[in-house]
C-alpha cells in the first residue's frame, strides 16, 4: 500500500489515493468503447498522466508553500497512473494486431514506432515498480537517476507517435506545454540565484 499513499497516511484522505481511483476508473471505461477506440484512447491517458507528471515540478515553483507540497505530493499517483495507462495500451494494441504473429503486416518505421512505444512502457513499468517508499530507501541516490528516465519515454513517445500512426496534435501541444513550463521553471530558478 505504500506505493499508493506511503507510510502514517488515512487512505480515504490522501489525494494519491483519488487520482489512482480516477486513473482506474477511467481505464475501466475503456470497455464502453468501441474496440477500435480502446487502444488509442489508453494512450491518450498515458500521455495526459505523463504530461501532468512531468508538469509537477514546474507547477510546483510557481505555487505558494502549502499548495506545492500538495502537488509534488501528486507526483507518484500521475506517474503510476500513466505506466497502468500505457500498459493498458500496449497490451490493447497488441490484442487488436493479433499479438506477435501480426507484426509481419507491418512497415519497418511502423514497427520501430512500435519498438520505442514498447521501450517506453518498460521503461515506464520499471518506474511503477521502483516508485515505493522502500525502493526510494533501498536505491538511495540511484533512484533519482532511474527516475530521471521519464524525461527519455516522453521522447520515446514523441518519436513513437508519428511513427505508428498520422501525428496527432494533442501530443504536440502536450510537449509544448510541458517544454515550456520545465523552461519557464529554469528559468525562475535562474533569475532567483
Amino acid at each position: 500500500m505504500q506505493l499508493w499513499y506511503g507510510r502514517g497516511m488515512h487512505l480515504l484522505r490522501n489525494s494519491r489515493f483519488w487520482v489512482l481511483i480516477i486513473a482506474v476508473k477511467l481505464l475501466a471505461g475503456l470497455w464502453f468503447l468501441p474496440v477500435s477506440q480502446r487502444p488509442t484512447t489508453a494512450a491518450l491517458m498515458a500521455i495526459v498522466w505523463l504530461a501532468l507528471t512531468l508538469l509537477v515540478t514546474p507547477v510546483s515553483r510557481f505555487l505558494p508553500g502549502v499548495w506545492k507540497g500538495r502537488v509534488v505530493h501528486l507526483r507518484r499517483a500521475f506517474g503510476v497512473a500513466s505506466a497502468l495507462a500505457a500498459a493498458t495500451h500496449g497490451l490493447l494494441t497488441l490484442r487488436g494486431i493479433g499479438w506477435l504473429t501480426g507484426l509481419k503486416f507491418y512497415e519497418p518505421a511502423q514497427l520501430l514506432g512500435m519498438a520505442l512505444g514498447a521501450l517506453s512502457v518498460g521503461i515506464l513499468l520499471a518506474l511503477l515498480f521502483t516508485s515505493t517508499d522502500t525502493a526510494m530507501r533501498r536505491l538511495g541516490r540511484r533512484w533519482k537517476t532511474l527516475h530521471q528516465l521519464v524525461y527519455l519515454v516522453a521522447l520515446l513517445i514523441l518519436l513513437h507517435v508519428p511513427l505508428v500512426s498520422s501525428p496527432k496534435p494533442y501530443v504536440g501541444v502536450a510537449a509544448v506545454l510541458v517544454i515550456g513550463m520545465r523552461l519557464l521553471a529554469w528559468w525562475k530558478s535562474r533569475s532567483a540565484r
